[in-house]
C-alpha cells in the first residue's frame, strides 16, 4: 500500500507540487519511491532496478499532460491532483520503469506503479489542503490484489 511516511515528508515541503513539475526531483524521488514500495512488497523488490530512459519517458509524456491540465488547477487542485496521479500510473505502465528480474508475470510490477501513484497522490492531496485518502482504502486494495 502507500507510504504514509513518505507522502507526508512530501507533503510538508512548502514547494512540492512545483518540484512534480521538476525532472531533476522527480528523476531521484520516483525512483527511490519505485525502489522502495518494490522492496517493501517482498523479495522480487530486493533485486529491482530502475530503468532511468523510461523513468524519463515515462516523466516527459505526463509533464505535458500535467502542463496542459495546469488551468484548471485554479478551479480544483485535488481533482488535478488526482487526474494527475492517475496519467502518471498510466504512463509508468505505458513505458514501466521498474525492473524486476525475478517477476515471473506483471502483477508485482503493476502492484508497485499503484503503490507508487497513491503515495505521490496522498502527498498531493495533503499539501493541497485535502484530507489523506480514506482509511479504509488500504483494506480495499488488499482484497483487491488476493482476489
Amino acid at each position: 500500500m502507500l507510504d504514509t511516511q513518505l507522502a507526508h515528508l512530501w507533503s510538508v515541503q512548502p514547494d512540492f507540487p512545483a518540484q512534480l513539475r521538476r525532472w531533476h526531483w522527480c528523476r531521484d524521488a520516483h525512483a527511490a519511491l519505485l525502489l522502495g514500495r518494490a522492496r517493501a512488497l517482498g523479495s522480487d523488490g530486493v533485486d529491482a532496478t530502475v530503468d532511468r530512459p523510461a523513468l524519463a519517458q515515462a516523466f516527459w509524456t505526463w509533464a505535458a499532460l500535467l502542463e496542459q491540465a495546469q488551468p484548471l488547477e485554479a478551479r480544483d487542485a485535488v481533482d488535478v491532483a488526482h487526474f494527475a496521479s492517475g496519467a502518471l500510473l498510466w504512463q509508468w505502465l505505458r513505458h514501466p520503469p521498474l525492473v524486476l528480474p525475478r517477476a515471473t508475470h506483471e502483477a508485482p510490477q503493476v502492484r508497485v506503479l499503484t503503490d507508487a501513484a497513491l503515495t505521490l497522490l496522498q502527498a498531493w492531496r495533503v499539501a493541497r489542503g485535502a484530507p489523506p485518502l480514506d482509511a479504509g482504502l488500504e483494506a480495499r486494495v488488499a482484497q483487491h490484489w488476493t482476489s
